[in-house]
């Protein structure tokens, strides 16, 4: 089993520059599948960003998802669920090669769902799932 254990003594590192995040800047990005944001690090300009959101409302049944980059990935495993476990008959997951975005080719039904995505490098060594995020789907006008 693996230790899990809240450090707050120390900073992430940015996984382009290797340097400390302690800064992380923002930009709101327009569109049709509601509020997302872009967040890159202060030092590098590159992006770090996770979107949707920590618990944000889409207004698109097919939503964009954004994930940080992972060096060395080749291809990524995306899981969207109606249940944390990811166990449920909702659960959707999908392939994602080249790239760390994805917009869903299958609709999700209104309400709340969480995502988990984990990255694969060449050799087929999988990483271990990301945080699981919270994103609520309202296609209501």
């Amino acid at each position: 089993m693996i230790q899990m254990e809240e450090k707050e003594d120390i900073a992430p590192l940015c996984p382009h520059c290797e340097t400390e995040i302690r800064r992380v800047w923002f930009q709101r990005i327009p569109g049709i599948a509601g509020k997302r944001y872009l967040y890159y690090c202060a030092s590098c300009r590159k992006t770090l960003g996770v979107s949707p959101t920590f618990n944000e409302v889409v207004h698109a049944s097919a939503p964009s998802f954004e994930w940080t980059a992972i060096p060395d990935a080749v291809s990524y495993t995306l899981q969207v669920d109606k249940n944390i476990t990811f166990r449920s008959a909702d659960k959707h997951e999908y392939d994602v090669v080249g790239t760390n975005t994805y917009t869903l080719p299958d609709a999700l039904y209104d309400g709340a769902w969480v995502w988990r995505v984990a990255a694969v490098d060449a050799a087929g060594n999988i990483s271990l799932w990301s945080q699981i995020r919270f994103v609520t789907v309202d296609t209501s006008p």
